[in-house]
This record gives structure tokens, C-alpha cells and sequence, in this order.
């Protein structure tokens, strides 16, 4: 008997420690998948704040990381045409509200406008670094984008 409650005292504690349930792979925000003329491309996740629930407690993950102007400095960009659009969406098949600005000579530039999960990319020819924000109810996420307007 006093075997069974030594090991059931160490599968309780296993069970603590290992974070009560909590799923792993959810700690951060989905990955953004975006298209232009069934092309895909390239988003990276950047700044986020992501918050999961577990069977006693909330775990919150922040995350920092270069603003998407420094990102986008080494990045390729995505050949598009002038007014293009990009379809976004995320790997968890979720809609949450997303804001999209370019930058511009390390500063927010102006804002693009989304409709729905389309995205109308800039008409000036160049190359254009993209942030896209993204919020749900348990957290936010900034992606980064890169295209290159012919």
C-alpha cells in the first residue's frame, strides 16, 4: 500500500509540473499565410502577446522581436503588380481583426485597406515592407510582410 501512494504521489507531481494539461503547441499565435495570385508569400511572426488557458491558470507568453521596418530590410520581396491583392489568412483557420500599414523610412507609413481577408497592396513600384496586425481574443500578433511592386 505505502508503494501505490509513493507512486501515485509521483504521477501527481509529474502532472504539476508538466503544466497541468496546458497544450504546448498553442503558446503562440497562428502563422499568417499569404497570397497574391495563388503565390505565396513570405509572412514573419514578429511582436506578440498570446495567452492559453490551463486547467488551473492562465499562461501568458509575450514575445519581442526587430520592427518589421528592420525585418524587412532583409527580406526579399514578393514580385506583385501595381493594386494587387493578397488573401490572408491563419493556420488555425481563425478571423481575427487585422490592420495593415507600410512602412516607410523606419516609421509607420499609411494604412492599407483590408476588406474582409483582402489585402490592397500599395500601386507604387518598389519595394514596400508591410506589417500586419492581428488580434483575437486571447492575444495579438504582428506579421511582416515584403513585396515588390513592378
Amino acid at each position: 500500500m505505502m508503494i501505490r501512494n509513493r507512486i501515485l504521489m509521483v504521477i501527481v507531481f509529474i502532472v504539476i509540473m508538466t503544466g497541468c494539461g496546458m497544450d504546448l503547441d498553442k503558446d503562440g499565435p497562428p502563422q499568417a499565410n499569404v497570397q497574391v495570385k495563388g503565390e505565396k508569400v513570405e509572412a514573419i511572426t514578429g511582436v506578440f502577446h498570446w495567452e492559453t488557458e490551463g486547467w488551473f491558470s492562465t499562461r501568458a507568453v509575450v514575445v519581442d522581436a526587430p520592427s518589421s521596418w528592420q525585418m524587412g530590410e532583409k527580406m526579399e520581396g514578393t514580385m506583385v503588380g501595381e493594386g494587387d491583392i493578397a488573401t490572408i489568412s491563419f493556420s488555425d483557420d481563425s478571423n481575427p481583426r487585422v490592420t495593415a500599414f507600410v512602412w516607410k523610412d523606419a516609421e509607420h507609413g499609411k494604412r492599407l485597406p483590408i476588406t474582409g481577408n483582402e489585402l490592397k497592396l500599395p500601386t507604387e513600384s518598389g519595394k514596400h515592407v508591410i506589417e500586419l496586425t492581428a488580434i483575437w481574443e486571447n492575444g495579438e500578433a504582428s506579421y511582416t510582410i515584403v513585396v515588390d511592386v513592378k
